[in-house]
């Protein structure tokens, strides 16, 4: 398999991609280390004739794919081709351009899982090259070189409508995602690629034309999750600006002028964006601003001090505070700050001396031109060098006198209203310099600053971290303030965010200084959560304790009006409940093997009982009957919520549609809450509110769509808890469980009262939630139905190889555990070095922001250094090929800790690779994979597993137990039949 994929669009007339093919062949990356897929879209033949010329000419030897695509725009084409692409990477080259020969070698030296590569123009060697992607918008904008994990743009397509501006928009999408929202750039100076005789872009363009293309691209940067402005990310908030900073210049040349460009965004109906002023890029709310209410007062500092230095001791918690939204400006007298710091909007240093000797180039006027030209030249470089030294000479009260009248750029700095910063003693003599007599503050104002944004800010990358970590230092150094005027709340919320953020070092640190200041933390649902995520791992009788003593504190403050505070506690101990490290990180789950002890805190306290409670639906049945599209009176209506992860509703809405009209209520497109599963603040207070008689209030298009029907929920996530407090009267409401959702909290916080039937993939996930519930799946309609699967689609013949190859699909994280699968291969090969494992699928990504799965990356890197298993292990990447890829699986493993069904040991059953299953350890105590699947397919230790893999392998049966597994996959997981399952309950039919 190639390490890299070259998708190559190009129009079917186009006459320049013989250059551009031409150019790829010369690369330095080696031919086989990257295929070329070429992508013609478009009438004309011309093209294709060139392409199938170079690729047995220059290309020769290259792996070259061809297709004609009914594309309407280069988006849609370079979608295609991505659909071809089998390398892990991706990179995009327009069938017009000519790249450099080191263009592919320079991005794909730099890879990274989690960052964008892109390759720029050099800018100076301190320039930084790992930068956050709303500080390099202009690099997203347009098209260049750049690298991609192919992953990436499979869950993120170009969107087909826009020509030209396709990249600005998938940027936008891509890192808006949550799970992206610390992802990177990666700015690499690369080769300048050859000039191509590009039209003349100032030829004839049509002004209005311009204007809505400008437009179209604002509307899709802020369509689907990030719609509301306090939704949107940093990276569309940039995007934005940039884009509406093109139609404001373009204002000035319009023949309707600034009124006409204006008018046409208002039409838009862009929400946040009505005019062409300037746009001001905020953080975005998250819910912990609920707790913590962002500083009041001037978002702008005036940063004033004698020396540089003084300035960079700060600049992690300036940077922060410029991140966040405030406005920082420098003024310092000596020294040179940090590249950081230079970066900011404005910082100047003091000038002592002025920009030129008008009196010397006066009296020089007359002379001959040669001692004319040598005087302005000395005068000029003696100034230079003058500048550059006499602050390093001269203190600054002796100078004042002559900066403050030369320097009028510091001047017109400081009449800009913002708080005055002082961070040295010189800092006040330039204030007095210019007769500025504002009020200061100095280095632990801005500490607490910095701390009062972070408690509703914090996003949590590492740069925020430190920042929030010196503040806290240089506040503890100012003990007796501190105590006096702070609140040790700042740092509870502060380190909680950190914690929640996978930043444990500064969690701990900042909790360590909270201790020193004010005493023993009162938290201990945070405690235990702390301790849990930091690997001290207390007991589940402590966990359980720490959470029934928060939420009795949670019904305190219920009892006494705050429910701010009883949200956020509400949250603390729902997080420490269901952390991902007792649960999915482990072989067991108190969840599963004993939820009556275990979940005992949310049914002895009130707030627990609380947020299971029916409330009244506050949503009349709205009249369908205004909708704009007829619809057949005898189809019944179906509303289906996608939940967080949408893809596998797809096959429901499919299926559904021959039979009712079906309408998609896609929660996450509209607060970005939705769009994961993690306990939140705003679901939880939300839920506190309806269960307390006070609802959310719907608009009538959403009442319209909840008045169906049927409202079929796939997953029991926030989305369900949302419903369930909404859902008009008289709707049936049909709900899907996957596996993850017995170990979710929001599992507790549906009504499941208004819910008429669950279905579940397995009994054993049945069993599971049931217990979990304790009772309140009670006289609701509960139905098992196996994921379905297209099983022909599997069905192709095996290689010779295959029967000594085993085969994971999906396995790169933690829960698939495939260290146990690494003990089965060790076991094999000692008996037999013929024996492979096939890994199809990404990678581990060793710095994955989620500590769980760094460590589990960490340790199968680590296992990986025996070359017993490292010899024998194939790595597939992503594919979207995968029957083609298991032709050379004979041996299906599913060595997870937990499963809901394993739809991809399923796959690969279908193509005739025996199944080797773990009983998956978290649910084997209550059937788990035994009462799924048949019982020679399952084991319970690696080394069972081997020995029956030799035992069929060694009696020649492995062709018998092959179509013996291609005919149960048939009988129990047959698509047809389970899809028409699924449907019948959905529709009510019996």
């Amino acid at each position: 398999m190639r390490d890299l994929s070259v998708v190559v669009s190009a129009h079917g007339s186009c006459d320049r991609v013989a250059a551009c093919l031409g150019a790829l062949a010369a690369q330095t990356l080696p031919a086989d280390r990257f295929e070329v897929v070429v992508v013609l879209h478009g009438p004309g033949s011309s093209a294709r004739d060139t392409v199938e010329r170079v690729a047995r000419g220059p290309l020769a030897g290259h792996e070259v794919e061809l297709v004609d695509a009914v594309a309407g725009s280069p988006g849609a084409a370079r979608n295609v081709g991505v659909g071809l692409a089998r390398a892990p990477w991706t990179t995009f080259v327009d069938g017009t351009d000519a790249v450099a020969p080191t263009h592919l070698e320079t991005l794909y030296a730099v890879r990274h899982p989690e960052r964008i590569v892109v390759s720029t123009t050099p800018a100076g060697d301190d320039a930084p090259r790992h930068v956050a992607p709303h500080l390099a918008a202009e690099s997203l904008r347009g098209r260049r070189g750049r690298l991609y994990p192919t992953r990436w743009l499979v869950d993120t397509p170009f969107v087909e409508g826009l020509c030209g501006s396709e990249d600005t928009v998938l940027h936008g999408q891509l890192l808006s995602r949550f799970d992206r929202q610390f992802a990177e750039l990666d700015l690499t100076p690369g080769p300048a690629d050859a000039p191509g005789d590009r039209p003349d872009a100032a030829d004839a363009v049509d002004p209005d034309a311009a204007v809505r293309a400008h437009l179209s691209v604002l509307t899709a940067l802020t369509a689907g999750t990030q719609a509301d402005p306090a939704d949107r990310t940093p990276v569309t908030n940039a995007l934005a600006a940039a884009e509406v900073a093109d139609l404001r210049q373009m204002s000035d040349l319009h023949p309707g002028g600034h009124a006409h460009v204006e008018a046409a965004l208002r039409d838009a109906g862009i929400r946040g964006i009505t005019s062409l002023g300037p746009a001001h890029v905020d953080g975005t709310a998250d819910g912990f601003g609920l707790f913590h209410t962002p500083p009041s007062g001037a978002r702008s500092l005036v940063v004033v001090a004698g020396s540089a230095g003084s300035v960079n001791e700060h600049a992690r918690m300036l940077g922060f505070l410029a991140r966040s939204g405030h406005g920082i400006r420098v003024l310092h007298y000596r020294g040179r700050l940090k590249q950081s710091l230079r970066r900011l909007p404005e910082t100047h240093r003091v000038e002592v001396l002025p920009a030129s000797l008008g009196w010397i180039e006066a009296r020089v006027t007359a002379g001959a031109p040669r001692r004319r030209r040598i005087a302005l030249r000395a005068s000029q470089e003696g100034l230079r060098l003058g500048r550059r030294a006499l602050p390093e000479l001269v203190p600054a009260r002796l100078a004042a006198p002559a900066f403050g009248r030369v320097d009028t750029r510091a001047a017109t700095l400081l009449a800009e209203p913002g708080t005055r910063l002082v961070l040295d003693r010189a800092g006040s003599t330039l204030l007095r310099a210019w007769g500025d007599d504002s009020p200061t503050v100095g280095a632990p104002e801005l500490a607490d600053l910095v701390l009062r944004t972070a408690a509703s800010q914090l996003r949590g990358s590492l740069a925020d971290a430190h920042a929030v970590r010196a503040a806290s230092r240089l506040l503890r150094g100012e003990a007796a303030r501190t105590r006096g005027e702070l609140d040790p709340e700042l740092w509870t919320m502060v380190a909680y965010r950190l914690l929640r953020a996978g930043r444990l070092e500064a969690a701990t640190a900042l909790l360590d200084d909270r201790e020193a200041l004010f005493g023993a933390l009162a938290h201990p649902a945070l405690q235990a959560l702390h301790a849990v995520l930091t690997g001290v791992d207390p007991s589940t009788v402590d966990v359980v304790d720490a959470a029934r003593v928060t939420l009795r504190h949670t019904d305190d403050a219920l009892a006494d009006g705050d429910l701010d505070r009883a949200a956020f506690l509400t949250t603390v101990a729902l997080d420490l409940l269901f952390t991902r490290r007792l649960h999915t990180a482990e072989t067991r789950s108190a969840i599963v093997s004993e939820p009556d002890a275990f979940l005992a805190p949310l049914r002895e306290t009130e707030v627990g009982r609380l947020l299971g409670r029916r409330t009244a639906s506050p949503t009349p049945r709205v009249s369908r009957l205004s909708r704009q599209q007829p619809r057949e009176t005898d189809r019944p209506c179906v509303t289906v919520l996608p939940g967080a992860y949408p893809k596998f509703a797809a096959a429901v809405v499919a299926g559904l549609d021959d039979r009712a009209d079906v309408e998609v209520l896609d929660l996450s497109a509209r607060q970005r809450r939705f769009a994961n599963t993690g306990v939140d603040p705003v679901t939880v207070r939300e839920r506190l509110l309806a269960a307390t008689g006070h609802p959310p209030t719907l608009d009538l298009a959403t009442a319209e769509a909840l008045s169906a029907d049927v409202v079929f929920v796939d997953w029991a996530d926030k989305g369900l808890t949302w419903l369930t407090q909404v859902v008009p009267e008289g709707t049936r409401v049909v709900v899907r469980l996957h596996g993850v959702d017995t170990l979710s909290a929001w599992l507790h916080t549906a009504e499941w009262d208004k819910v008429d039937d669950v279905i579940f993939p397995s009994d054993h996930l049945r069993r599971a939630a049931a217990a979990a519930l304790g009772g309140r799946l009670d006289g609701i309609r509960q139905h098992v139905v196996a994921n379905p699967v297209d099983v022909e689609r599997y069905v192709l013949p095996k290689t010779e190889s295959a029967r000594t190859t085993l085969g994971m699909v999906g396995w790169a994280q933690q829960v698939k555990d495939p260290l146990w699968t690494l003990d089965v291969l060790a076991a094999l090969r000692r008996h037999d070095p013929r024996w492979r494992l096939r890994l199809i699928g990404a990678d581990f990504a060793v710095d994955d922001p989620n500590p769980v799965e760094r460590e589990a990356a960490r340790a199968f890197h680590a296992r990986m250094g025996d070359p017993l298993v490292a010899d024998g292990v194939d790595f597939v990447g992503y594919t979207a090929r995968l029957p083609e890829h298991l032709r050379e699986v004979g041996w299906a493993v599913s060595s997870s800790r937990r499963e809901g069904f394993h739809i991809g040991l399923v796959e690969m059953a279908a193509s005739g690779a025996v199944p080797v299953v773990r009983d998956w350890p978290v649910y084997a105590g209550i059937g788990g994979a035994t009462s799924l699947f048949p019982a020679d397919w399952v084991s319970t230790t690696a080394a069972e597993a081997a020995q029956r893999i030799l035992r069929v392998s060694g009696s020649g049966t492995w062709d018998d137990a092959s179509g013996r597994t291609v005919d149960t996959v048939r009988e129990r997981f047959s698509g047809t039949d389970s899809a028409e399952r699924l449907r019948r309950i959905v529709l009510g039919e019996r």
